[in-house]
């Protein structure tokens, strides 16, 4: 078989075998050492499950235009470090509450799923005595729908107040300013939802998730799981515009003040 530049041999995939058990990212790997092109059947369900989020995330096309390539993350990112020159007295106040209350570890700090299906850190102030997600197992659905709930007993005073008013999300605009948020997209996922994500799903992180986006002030949103609610994510990668996102920013405080799902 020839291995010229013009007639270089294919790799089928799946193609690495071990026993009855294909293995395709290992086919992968061998088609990469060979340096020849792999032929890939996008359709392959073992092939689909191999794919990390990163992988999934760069099948789907970036959002092109001026103000999605450009202006936006600058906008954004510029608006992120006034925001917090001028809200540092609020911040320090919240900081020194959540220290009274709650000691030491003044911050929670999560991975989620953020732009090309990478992870990174998200940050919030601490509301509760004890994280229910300290460990990384699956989070119930049931945990899921009532995570917000105002009653919930873990919840501190200072902590209920913050939820109540979205306090607790302002650390995240030091997410914004680090370039791995945005002020409007998809809120970021938990790694351990998106790992039992369908492909077509991580279509959502082909841009930066946000503070508050086109799910927090959807009326076909109420009373879902965000993972249940993915359309309404693609809808707004599909059609991102500077009109979108400013329109999504005026509702942002009558959704967030309305309901219990903060932004």
């Amino acid at each position: 078989m020839s291995t010229t530049h013009n007639d270089s041999p294919e790799v089928l995939l799946p193609l690495a075998a071990a026993g009855d058990e294909l293995f395709p990212a290992a086919a992968l790997e061998l088609a990469l050492e060979l340096d020849v092109p792999p032929v890939i059947d996008l359709t392959d369900p073992l092939l689909l499950d191999a794919l990390s989020p990163e992988q999934h995330t760069d099948r789907y096309p970036t959002p092109r235009g001026v103000w999605v390539s450009i202006f936006k993350p600058l906008v954004e990112r510029s608006a992120a470090v006034v925001a917090l020159v001028l809200l540092s007295p609020i911040l320090l106040v919240l900081a020194a509450m959540v220290r009274l209350t709650l000691g030491r570890g003044v911050l929670f700090e999560q991975r989620r799923i953020g732009l090309g299906g990478r992870p990174f850190t998200i940050l919030k102030f601490r509301t509760m005595k004890h994280s229910r997600r300290q460990h990384d197992e699956p989070v119930p659905v049931e945990r899921r729908r009532t995570h917000k709930h105002p009653n919930d007993p873990r919840l501190t005073r200072t902590g209920r107040f913050m939820r109540t008013w979205s306090l607790d999300e302002l650390p995240q605009l030091v997410n914004i300013a680090r370039g791995e948020m945005s002020i409007i997209g998809p809120r970021p996922e938990l790694e351990t939802i998106v790992a039992r994500y369908e492909p077509w799903q991580h279509q959502r992180h082909v841009v930066r998730p946000g503070l508050t986006g086109l799910w927090q002030v959807s009326d076909r949103a109420s009373g879902k799981l965000l993972c249940e609610c993915t359309e309404i994510d693609i809808e707004y990668v599909e059609t991102v515009s500077f009109r979108t996102d400013l329109r999504i920013l005026v509702r942002t405080p009558s959704a967030a003040l309305g309901s219990n799902r903060g932004i």
